[in-house]
């Protein structure tokens, strides 16, 4: 057992708050430094690692806890409605789809190099399930694509905000940000090339390479500073994402039964609360916002037809589901 879940492991027969308190603590510990080794591939994946350790902690020993997750962690679409509330003078939201913990260490590296400093880096939970349709509810949208061209409905939870959701390269977003002093910018990066990559071929070490790329291109840190030149900006992510190439084989028992269930996704709808007869569980059914939800539990893989995804996300695994809340200073 690693130091990191000794910690954890000691602090488990305290109350659901604070236990979950203490996973989101050890693991911004984890990703909160910048990368110093020049293999940031390797360096990602031997994170992963240490963050798994707490995951298999979870999933073997506490997974009750995941029955106090929605109540006991604070979720990105409620600290962003109160960070807009409270916050006065212009501001700016930037969230950058499905990026996760494991870019944290990027970013932080990246954005004095380019004049911007980190004010604080917090933890706060996505929606469940973990995807960007849950976290647009979360926030009084139909679906993403209502932020286009400034379209947001009157019910949108972030009152005020000039709004703009896009795919395109950094330079065509930085031209589209206006006069407007309130800015809410959901871009689809790095989601869309989560499913790029997410094929046996690829994986985490393409995902990591690309992320690399952008976050230490002039053109993403342009389209940032233009974000932040005389506004407050939070930066951060709808849900993260499960290196699940890196994920161990379920027994062929376990595998069966998920396979049918799950299909090859991470959750499913539920019509009741039962689940496997496996102990510890490999799956739990929670009531969401969405409706009764049954979650892969943990890090397993399952054959499935095409060879089981290496990148996705909706699950219960902490790196699924627990994403970077970072506020960024002014321009330098």
């Amino acid at each position: 057992m690693s130091l990191a879940a000794a910690r954890l492991s000691a602090r488990l027969e305290e109350s659901s708050t604070e236990a979950w308190r203490a996973f989101s603590e050890e693991l911004l510990a984890i990703w909160s430094e910048p990368f110093l080794n020049g293999n940031i591939a390797s360096e990602v994946k031997k994170r992963d690692q240490m963050s798994g350790e707490l995951d298999l902690l979870i999933a073997s020993t506490a997974w009750e806890l995941w029955k106090d997750f929605q109540a006991m962690v604070p979720s990105t679409a409620s600290r962003l409605r109160e960070w807009w509330s409270t916050s006065s003078g212009p501001k700016a939201i930037l969230i950058l789809d499905a990026m996760s913990l494991r870019e944290l260490p990027m970013l932080v590296r990246e954005a004095p190099k380019h004049g911007i400093s980190v004010r604080s880096v917090s933890v706060t939970r996505s929606e469940l399930p973990a995807d960007t349709n849950s976290f647009a509810r979360a926030l009084n949208l139909p679906q993403r694509s209502s932020l286009e061209n400034n379209g947001k409905p009157s019910t949108f939870a972030l009152l005020d905000a000039h709004t703009e959701t896009t795919n395109l390269p950094w330079v065509d977003c930085a031209n589209r940000l206006g006069v407007h002093p309130n800015w809410v910018f959901w871009h689809h990066w790095p989601d869309t090339k989560l499913h790029e990559y997410s094929s046996p071929n690829y994986g985490i070490d393409a995902l990591v390479g690309d992320v690399s790329a952008q976050m230490s291109s002039p053109e993403f840190w342009a389209f940032i500073k233009k974000l932040a030149l005389g506004r407050q900006v939070i930066v951060t992510s709808d849900h993260g994402y499960a290196a699940s190439g890196l994920f161990s084989d379920s027994t062929q028992e376990q595998s069966n039964y998920l396979k049918e269930t799950l299909k090859s996704q991470r959750f499913a709808d539920a019509t009741d609360h039962s689940s496997g007869s496996f102990c510890p569980p490999v799956d739990m059914v929670m009531s969401t916002p969405s409706g009764l939800i049954r979650f892969a539990l943990g890090r397993r893989k399952w054959r499935s037809p095409g060879g089981y995804p290496t990148l996705m996300h909706g699950g219960l695994s902490l790196l699924e589901v627990l994403v970077p809340f970072v506020e960024i200073g002014g321009v330098q």
